[in-house]
């Protein structure tokens, strides 16, 4: 029987937070908009992780700018997952694990041409081909959650496009799908 404590809800959480370590140990500032939390001492600058990106571009705004509640203060990237999990095989002859596989995305917009490219490679080195993401059960201790699991990354494409034709705050979009698998 698969382990329930997969969820899409412990899933995406736990990427967005290794996702947010990554930036923290590369120096970056992290925050929260969905709890207006902001993590992290770093230097370089600040990344804004949503929960989702509004229909509205309006909203979203370049630096330098005081942070509100309203607005989405960039750069910014929203973690979803894009591919719900699925068996792929059993782990062995007569074992109870199966391979699963799921898939991660990651939307963002950045400031300027250059950080459009800084993203799109930090999301290289770090989303490496067998790599691990702990996987925690928020839903049953949202504060300090218990260790589930692993995700492996599998695969990693990396897009970056710049939409002239639009405002200059949604101007440079960057996304990730990240190919995870695991055990369960």
């Amino acid at each position: 029987m698969p382990n329930t404590q997969y969820t899409d809800l412990n899933l995406q959480t736990s990427v967005a937070i290794w996702l947010a370590n990554s930036f923290t140990s590369a120096n970056w500032k992290v925050y929260w908009q969905m709890t207006q939390v902001m993590s992290g001492t770093g230097s370089i600058g600040e990344v804004t992780i949503v929960p989702d990106f509004p229909n509205e571009p309006s909203i979203i705004v370049l630096p330098p700018r005081v942070r509100n509640t309203t607005e989405i203060l960039l750069p910014a990237l929203a973690i979803s997952i894009f591919r719900e999990p699925f068996m792929e095989a059993r782990a062995g002859l007569g074992e109870d694990l199966f391979r699963q596989s799921m898939t991660a995305r990651i939307d963002g917009y950045t400031v300027d041409q250059v950080q459009h490219m800084v993203f799109a490679t930090m999301f290289r080195n770090w989303f490496r081909d067998g790599y691990l993401v702990g996987v925690y059960d928020f839903e049953s201790n949202p504060t300090n959650p218990p260790f589930v699991g692993y995700l492996e990354i599998d695969r990693l494409a990396v897009d970056k496009v710049e939409f002239t034709e639009a405002s200059e705050s949604v101007r440079y979009y960057v996304s990730a799908f990240v190919d995870f698998i695991y055990f369960d």
